[in-house]
């Protein structure tokens, strides 16, 4: 099962999705996730490290994890048998939805991960977190025991009355936690910066290109490869090196999973030089072999 997964396939007819995650004592994931989808986490019970945006943070029972659009997440590390839920939501979308408060949203969304969730954590939103937990998803969802690795339980609303009503629900709970967060000041600089990269983002998602190298990268944002890099280590707390070759490995990661791909076939595919420079990288980042790391 891909546990943690980059392809919502998020869309105006499905703006969002929810999971129901459960993870045991020996589970852990080496690799890091990017995407364009916005992901609001519950903490309900345990507690993990996690890396995002290039900081680690220890979380626990009672927190929420928000983690913003195209933000380094991953390289879990479990302390305690923990279950969570997630709401992954297309941010476009939500931001519509939000109308005039879309602002107070960006805004948070430009915080460092750690003073986002310090903010967060602090307001006193995570009872009304839990609540629409309780209120939304069935107990059944869940496992009555943690399991020994990961369980994951997707939840796609096929009627269009009944995702648009759970949609409003969303909205009025991010309303919840703008509100409980107070006032904050639009970094308008951050938020400048964050446009100016946006093409480079694209061309990446696209797929055009493998690898997407910085230069590339930098004249699709008309700046100079200093510049953009520059910019792009301030907004994502790593090089924009570092950042794409993450987001390759993580693609071929699964298909490595799903797909009986060869460790060949994957090197092609994702811009590796060859098949032995696929398999260093990928045991460098994933601490074995994917030869191995498929069986």
């Amino acid at each position: 099962m891909d546990i943690v997964k980059y392809n919502f396939a998020l869309s105006d007819q499905q703006p969002f999705v929810y999971d129901c995650q459960q993870y045991g004592l020996c589970y852990e994931h080496p690799g890091s996730d990017m995407h364009e989808a916005l992901h609001l986490l519950i903490m309900l019970n345990g507690s993990f490290d996690v890396e995002i945006g290039g900081s680690r943070d220890l979380f626990s029972a009672g927190d929420i994890i928000l983690i913003a659009p195209w933000e380094v997440h991953g390289n879990y590390i479990m302390r305690e048998q923990v279950k969570l839920f997630s709401i992954t939501v297309a941010p476009t979308l939500l931001r519509s939805g939000l109308s005039a408060a879309a602002a107070r949203l960006d805004a948070l969304l430009l915080l460092s991960p750690q003073e986002r969730m310090q903010l967060l954590n602090r307001s006193g939103v995570a009872e009304a977190c839990k609540m629409f937990v309780e209120k939304n998803i069935p107990s059944e969802m869940w496992l009555p025991q943690a399991p020994v690795s990961a369980s994951e339980k997707r939840i796609e609303l096929s009627d269009p009355l009944t995702q648009s009503a759970h949609f409003v629900q969303i909205l009025q709970l991010f309303i919840n936690i703008l509100t409980q967060s107070g006032p904050l000041e639009p970094e308008g600089g951050k938020s400048r910066l964050l446009l100016r990269i946006q093409p480079a983002l694209r061309l990446l998602s696209s797929g055009s290109e493998r690898p997407l190298t910085v230069n590339r990268a930098a004249q699709e944002c008309h700046l100079s490869s200093s510049y953009f890099n520059v910019i792009f280590q301030q907004l994502y707390g790593m090089s924009f090196y570092a950042y794409e070759l993450k987001y390759r490995l993580r693609r071929a990661e699964s298909d490595l999973r799903h797909t009986a791909a060869t460790v060949k076939e994957l090197s092609e595919r994702w811009g590796f030089a060859d098949a032995a420079h696929f398999s260093r990288t990928f045991k460098k980042h994933y601490g074995t072999a994917p030869s191995f790391y498929r069986t």
